[in-house]
């Protein structure tokens, strides 16, 4: 959800807020404007891994968009569907033996993976599965398990003595299915035995409908798709019982996938369970790529993180910029094409692994986030941290300089990576994974899904890297220049490369372009997405590989304008109950032509051993907006009674209430509660230690 004009609601540690201390609480409320299939989780270390996250559904109210989507479905013989997100939203994880914070010591230190029993053998050649089929690096620990849900199974379990979530269905019926990649490593290629994915939507963003028999799908993407089930005379004695597998991209010496590294569910035309005892039965029957993709049928994939497929596995790929918006995008409000050579909206992002330790950075700086968060500061605390902390700017003394020459740049640079944008502007924002010396791979060997918070972007272009006849990278893209020998601390276009010079594309840019906020960017290559800073705040953009960020890929954009000023109580950490009115409040502050300094008043006063009250005054140089808040304690229950003055009508909001609990116990990762408009959604979700399999 993207968040506007409340930076401070985005939940980023150490950027928008303070993190939320063990056995306290912090309320976030939102306006849940953006329809679609999205979902929440932690930033804070690598708790999101370890199971802290869920599936965020907001659905539609009958828009013309929705409108538009089945008078174009009629193409595929669909004139309607069942959407029910509570039975048919699946999050996929890659799930270790080790935590996420043990994993990241041992990938981070280049100790690895220790095989230390007979498990982490992995069956064979299982561990030596570490490259697709380009040759990239899939992830820097070998596979463990994987889960749909919550559930699965590690493949030396038997099938019997696993549990498998399951997604039920009639014959005769469409229905919409909702796909979230919560992955810690690994990308996945999912399909459903047997049956076509009709995708119509990627992050929450209709497109026109494109019918795959594989989706790849990375951590942060999310992908809608129409499942059409067998037809109403579809016979009890045929088969009612299909594999549902998300499979990584491991790729063998004998040119194979891995399948067993996957993650698997049931797709049920029965009403009844589906018994252990049959798992076994429906996993030996589902086809692997070579028997579902033959020459004369070839597959489709969707999101391929390479060219193509090596012309043996009979897959042709669809790259996302390839994709068309289902409605088109209001000219009006569309971004312009750069092609001003020395424009200052071009930012260039290249996320790699540099320096002498091959550390995850971007433009060869590790990001170390700032010791306080940004959106919560005053002016004069913000001057002294980005003073003290963040990365330097031209001609200034420090070896972190990134416009100085190589020379004088740290190879494990590590500070506060703020890069400014400015307001109301047109950002054609450059987002590669490639290196000063093209040819030499092995520093940019690895996809990365790069998440912006904060906006949708326009997705123009997709470049990829050389490769051979095999379909191996052997060069990186050669349209960028690195802007030094050894680290690609300022990427550039080369002359007449750049995406209008190249394209011949001038104006604005297409209606039709698809939008994300989550984009798989391939090992070697570059894509070019346009967005226009019309929200100012501090926005996080990071690779959602997790090790990858907590290593420090990830730069801070600080887009321009007047900032909302976080409602009082947000200005200290610990515990924080935000109620409606206080965020109406808050989010209808606007920049004053003559700006002043507010004066804010607090008072709280003990009516009795129970009860609290608590008047909190901001006098500013036009309006005064005062708060008051009576909380009464009666044994454990809590209640808060809020008076607000100054606080304007609004519609649509989401209040979540994150209780910092530690905890021990299991988990099922995977579903979480969803909200419609015009309806209050409250969640409380406790931090725990999730028992591994």
């Amino acid at each position: 959800m993207h968040q506007r004009n409340s930076n401070w609601m985005d939940g980023v540690e150490h950027v928008t807020q303070c993190g939320i201390p063990p056995g306290t609480n912090f309320t976030y409320i939102f306006k849940a404007e953006q329809y679609g299939t999205h979902w929440y989780h932690s930033h804070s270390g690598a708790q999101r891994t370890d199971g802290l996250f869920g599936a965020l559904i907001v659905k539609e109210r009958g828009n013309t968009q929705r409108d538009n989507l089945f008078s174009q479905l009629t193409d595929f013989n669909i004139t309607s569907y069942n959407d029910n997100p509570a039975q048919h939203t699946l999050t996929l994880l890659d799930w270790q033996k080790s935590s996420s914070l043990d994993l990241f010591t041992q990938i981070h230190s280049g100790i690895r993976y220790f095989d230390i029993d007979k498990a982490s053998e992995l069956q064979g050649n299982r561990a030596a599965g570490s490259t697709s089929s380009d040759g990239a690096e899939i992830g820097p620990v070998s596979y463990w398990s994987g889960l749909i849900n919550g559930r699965g199974r590690h493949n030396d379990v038997n099938y019997i003595n696993s549990s498998l979530s399951e997604f039920k269905v009639t014959a005769g019926q469409t229905y919409r299915f909702r796909l979230i990649g919560a992955q810690s490593l690994y990308a996945y290629r999912f399909s459903i035995e047997d049956h076509n994915l009709t995708v119509i939507a990627t992050d929450g963003q209709f497109i026109e409908p494109v019918t795959v028999d594989y989706i790849i799908i990375h951590s942060g993407e999310r992908y809608d798709f129409l499942l059409k089930t067998k037809e109403e005379d579809y016979q009890q004695t045929t088969t009612r019982l299909f594999m549902i597998r998300a499979v990584t991209l491991s790729f063998t010496t004998t040119s194979t996938y891995l399948e067993e590294q996957s993650a698997e569910a049931i797709l049920n035309y029965n009403s009844d369970d589906t018994p252990s005892s049959e798992y076994a039965n429906i996993a030996a029957r589902s086809q692997t790529v070579s028997q579902r993709c033959t020459d004369s049928d070839k597959c489709i994939a969707l999101n391929c993180p390479f060219k193509n497929f090596p012309d043996n596995f009979n897959i042709n790929c669809t790259h996302i910029h390839q994709l068309q918006l289902l409605t088109d995008y209001p000219t009006n409000e569309l971004p312009t094409i750069i092609t001003d050579q020395n424009s200052n909206s071009r930012l260039f992002f290249n996320f790699g692994f540099e320096g002498t330790r091959q550390t995850s950075a971007v433009n060869g700086r590790n990001l170390k986030l700032p010791s306080a968060s940004l959106a919560q500061l005053e002016a004069s605390e913000l001057t002294d941290i980005e003073n003290k902390e963040f990365c330097k700017e031209l001609n200034e003394n420090s070896k972190c300089d990134r416009n100085n020459e190589v020379e004088v740049i740290s190879q494990d640079c590590y500070c506060a990576h703020v890069v400014d944008a400015e307001a109301d502007r047109s950002i054609e924002l450059v987002i590669s994974a490639t290196g000063p010396n093209v040819t030499n791979t092995g520093n940019f060997l690895f996809a990365h899904p790069i998440h912006l918070h904060g906006h949708y972007f326009h997705v123009v272009d997709i470049q990829f890297g050389g490769y051979d006849n095999s379909g191996r990278l052997t060069a990186g893209n050669s349209d960028l220049n690195c802007g030094g020998d050894t680290l690609c601390v300022r990427p550039r276009w080369k002359p007449n490369r750049d995406y209008s010079t190249r394209t011949g594309m001038t104006g604005r840019v297409s209606s039709k372009a698809p939008l994300k906020d989550t984009l798989l960017i391939p090992a070697g290559g570059y894509a070019v997405v346009y967005f226009k800073t019309d929200n100012p705040g501090w926005w996080f953009l990071h690779c959602h590989i997790e090790v990858d960020q907590l290593e420090g890929m990830g730069v801070i954009i600080n887009e321009g304008g007047f900032k909302t000023p976080p409602p009082g109580g947000m200005y200290k950490c610990g515990e924080y109950f935000l109620e409606l009115d206080e965020f109406k409040a808050a989010i209808a502050v606007t920049a004053s032509p003559t700006p002043e300094p507010s004066v804010t008043t607090t008072t709280e006063t003990r009516t009795s051993i129970s009860q609290v009250t608590q008047t909190t005054t901001e006098a500013g140089p036009t309006t005064t907006s005062t708060i008051t808040r009576t909380t009464t304690e009666t044994g454990i229950l809590t209640t808060t009674t809020v008076t607000a003055t100054n606080a304007p009508t609004m519609t649509t909001t989401i209040r979540i209430t994150v209780t910092a609990t530690p905890t021990s116990g299991g988990m099922e990762s995977g579903r979480g509660k969803y909200s419609t408009g015009y309806i209050i959604a409250i969640a409380i979700v406790s931090l725990f230690l999730a028992v591994k399999l």
